[in-house]
């Protein structure tokens, strides 16, 4: 998923069922689901964050990437910066490295390596030491599939895929195409087309199912039968059903956005 950073914006962190909604600094708001661990460590380390977006959960949901902006101590705006929160058990935000503004990270299957997007490139950075492991392609919105085999990204022409060790890849649907995201069987790669969410085959990109859902982006349930998306209006974050069913939405009306569904 990827979005606009905004400096008075707000963020979803996905699996419910309760919310909790924080203030955070220079009036942005945060709003994060709880789920099946019990402290708020999670809560209370984003809304530390100035401005964030660009959340992604890894697989297991112990561990989230969040992309964030930061102030120094004399309230400079620093860079987008990467951070790793620890979810179960929990830790404080650590900086991994610059990324672009709004952008999303994927990780790995193992969790030990993150794809990101940094100056218009997608590449591979260690989790642990934030080092380039890999510069991979020119292009945007990572999607790393459940397999580890390959990496969805977006370009000029439509969505690539490519295997993480690789240096070639190939065009897997052509069009003006954002907000790739691998279903968590790895069998279809949702994706957003004319404000619409669409999905189809990984294999070779057939069988396209456009649903009635306008959206942003979007996040698949663990199940695959669900998703969170963010609406164009950036006034809602709504859960439903693949045939457009609402089964939920959170948001004051007013911004919120930046929807991932924890695994778990």
């Amino acid at each position: 998923m990827t979005a606009a950073l905004v400096a008075a914006g707000a963020m979803l962190a996905g699996a419910g069922p309760a919310t909790a909604q924080q203030p955070g600094k220079n009036g942005a708001r945060t709003y994060v689901f709880e789920s099946y661990f019990d402290a708020p460590c999670l809560k209370d380390s984003i809304q530390d964050f100035d401005a964030a977006g660009g959340l992604t959960w890894a697989r297991g949901g112990k561990t989230m990437a969040v992309t964030a902006v930061t102030t120094d101590g004399s309230n400079a705006i620093e860079a987008p910066q990467l951070y790793i929160v620890g979810a179960a058990p929990c830790t404080a935000p650590r900086r991994v490295g610059p990324v672009d503004a709004g952008s999303t990270a994927s990780f790995g299957p193992d969790g030990y390596q993150v794809a990101v997007q940094r100056g218009g490139r997608i590449l591979i950075l260690s989790v642990a030491t934030g080092k380039v492991v890999r510069d991979l392609a020119k292009g945007t919105d990572p999607s790393w599939d459940p397999k580890g085999t390959s990496i969805a990204y977006v370009t000029a022409e439509g969505i690539r895929l490519q295997a993480p060790s690789s240096t070639t890849s190939r065009l897997w649907k052509k069009g003006a195409l954002k907000a790739p995201d691998w279903s968590p069987d790895g069998s279809k790669i949702g994706y957003v087309e004319g404000g619409k969410i669409k999905y189809a085959t990984s294999g070779n990109g057939s069988s396209v199912v456009t649903t009635p859902i306008t959206a942003l982006d979007f996040s698949w349930s663990p199940d695959g039968k669900q998703v969170l998306f963010t609406r164009p209006d950036h006034m809602y974050v709504v859960m439903a059903d693949l045939n457009g069913y609402i089964r939920e939405r959170w948001g004051s009306g007013g911004w919120a956005g930046y929807a991932a569904w924890q695994p778990v």
